[in-house]
């Protein structure tokens, strides 16, 4: 009888009572519950996906992707992107941005505008990183966009496999950050769709996916990008119709992009009819570039305004992004009065612009009308593709009319236009600041902010996120969150209009215990939101684990107290 309590006794700690069993499951699987829901919820682990041609974001909501086209690595124009996502997102209400970019080395289509090598130039748009973790950091979309030509060809074969290259370490480095999306040939082809047209457009895509990335790709169309010739008829000519329902199947997460100049001109109608037969066939369809050089009457710009204000006047209401060419201010298609920027746009009290082009006012308009609104994704049935018939090609006519090609300036030995120095915007002081650079500046204590010395304020606001906290140039970082804010000075000038600047900044106050603690257990795992997820659920199923031998260990304890 003694041996068989003993032995009742050793292996009481390993089959507990029913009641402990089910008190120590219970709680297993609530700690698990939570971890999950922090994971999926608390981190925004989600992603972009299809919900038949809509583009739902990683919180459920149908994405419209609104915004432009801006200056990235390597490419033509000195004024600088980074720095600039707060005007962006907080002054235009853009959700997106396509960056225009090229080769990190060997053939380019603009090697003269390199940092060093053209004065004025600071190669600022160079920080691939810095950009899109600027700009993904406030869950914009950053559209890289592989832009080498302007002659809507296809790549030599050296270029093509520096691209594809490109693209799988592109695909390698941003497969964890949803909100890079991957553009992968600008305006591939002149002509009507062809074998070229899909071939490329597999190869890159199984290159990308072969990384494991399942990130958006970008196709843009066929006849320069605007998915039919000048005169021509889509139906018989578009690349997406006719293979966009196979590289959907193929890959997923894919997006259509048709850049509408000139082509289009005179075609709303023509536009509305070609975007419902994309939506027929569940092919998502955004507007990746469109616009024109305002109150210029010459050559082919009055098509390219005319096809422009068709993809404004149809887009929209049918769920249409839109991203014009181009926002930096020095190509001619500006948005902002004066050749400049789009973040030097000028707004009043009222909140309205004073200072905008006709095409920025459109795109300014779109971003507005859209923030106003959060549209639930509407449930699509994906439909089985019906075959496309295959196109046949007929013998060209003596005098084909040329394809309006995308918009891009006159290079000869230098610039066309010759790039203006970038405005003096919030020069930031104060205890652990740092003096511009390539990523935002860690500032903690005190930031002095200033208006430009030439504007003459009268009366100085300073807004954090676009709130204001203080109507002088100081700012104690004591009233922030540690982390990134977009600082930006309202400065009201003799006529009365507002003029803003702003500039992101990383705000590092003294830390809590608390926030110390956090930051040593997730501070490695920055940026990875996999890496995150991972450390959360090991660190759940540790706490579980720890919770049931605890209370198998207490059942034991009160167990043998009684015997």
């Amino acid at each position: 009888m003694k041996r068989q309590r003993r032995l009742r006794k050793a292996t009481l700690f390993l089959i507990p009572r029913r009641r402990s069993t089910l008190a120590m499951a219970a709680f297993i699987m609530v700690m698990v519950a939570i971890g999950i829901y922090v994971v999926g919820r608390g981190l925004g682990a989600g992603t972009f996906h299809l919900n038949g041609w809509q583009i739902v974001d990683p919180n459920g909501a149908v994405f419209t992707p609104v915004g432009a086209n801006v200056d990235g690595p390597h490419f033509v124009w000195g004024n600088p992107t980074l720095g600039e996502s707060g005007s962006a997102q907080a002054v235009w209400k853009w959700n997106a941005i396509r960056l225009n970019s090229s080769l990190d080395s060997g053939s380019e289509q603009y090697p003269q505008y390199n940092a060093g090598v053209t004065p004025g130039i600071s190669g600022i748009n160079n920080d691939l990183d810095g950009i899109v973790n600027e700009y993904t950091g406030r869950h914009m979309v950053v559209i890289i966009d592989m832009h080498p030509r302007g002659d809507c060809g296809y790549p030599t074969s050296t270029d093509y496999a520096a691209i594809k290259t490109w693209w799988i370490d592109k695909a390698t480095r941003y497969k964890s950050n949803p909100y890079v999306w991957f553009n992968l040939e600008n305006e591939p082809g002149g002509g009507n769709a062809d074998s070229a047209w899909i071939n490329l457009a597999n190869d890159f895509s199984s290159a990308i996916r072969g990384t494991g990335a399942q990130n958006m790709i970008v196709y843009d169309g066929s006849n320069c990008g605007q998915e039919q010739s000048y005169g021509g008829d889509w139906r018989s000519q578009s690349a997406f119709l006719l293979y966009g329902p196979s590289l959907r199947s193929s890959y997923g997460n894919v997006v259509f992009s048709a850049h509408i100049y000139g082509n289009w001109s005179g075609k709303a109608s023509q536009l509305t009819s070609f975007i419902q037969a994309m939506h027929s066939q569940n092919l998502p369809l955004m507007i990746g570039e469109t616009g024109w050089i305002d109150g210029d009457t010459s050559g082919d710009n009055p098509l390219l305004q005319a096809g422009t204000q068709a993809a404004f006047s149809v887009a929209p209401g049918l769920g249409v992004g839109i991203l014009p060419w181009h926002g930096n201010g020095l190509s001619g298609f500006e948005f902002v009065s004066g050749d400049a920027p789009f973040y030097n746009v000028v707004v009043n009290g009222a909140g309205n612009p004073t200072n905008l082009d006709a095409l920025g006012q459109l795109i300014w308009n779109y971003g507005h009308s859209l923030s106003s609104s959060t549209p639930v994704p509407t449930p699509i049935p994906i439909k089985t593709p019906t075959p496309t018939p295959t196109l046949t090609k007929t013998p060209a006519p003596t005098a084909t009319p040329k394809p309006t090609p995308t918009p891009t300036p006159v290079i000869t030995s230098g610039p066309s236009r010759l790039p203006t120095p970038p405005p003096t915007v919030l020069p930031i002081g104060g205890s652990g600041s740092t003096a511009g650079g390539a990523k935002p500046p860690v500032v903690s204590g005190t930031i002095t902010v200033a208006p430009p010395a030439t504007t003459s304020a009268t009366h100085t606001t300073v807004l954090v996120d676009g709130q204001p906290v203080s109507a002088t140039d100081q700012l104690n970082t004591s009233q922030l969150t540690n982390g990134r804010h977009t600082i930006t000075v309202e400065t009201t000038l003799p006529n009365g209009q507002k003029q803003l600047a702003s500039r992101t900044v990383t705000v590092q106050n003294q830390l809590t215990p608390l926030q110390a603690i956090r930051n040593f257990l997730f501070a490695p795992f920055s940026g990875n939101v996999n890496l995150v997820s991972v450390s959360l659920v090991l660190l759940v199923v540790v706490l579980g684990i720890g919770a049931g031998l605890i209370i198998r260990y207490w059942a034991w304890h009160r167990h043998n107290m009684t015997m």
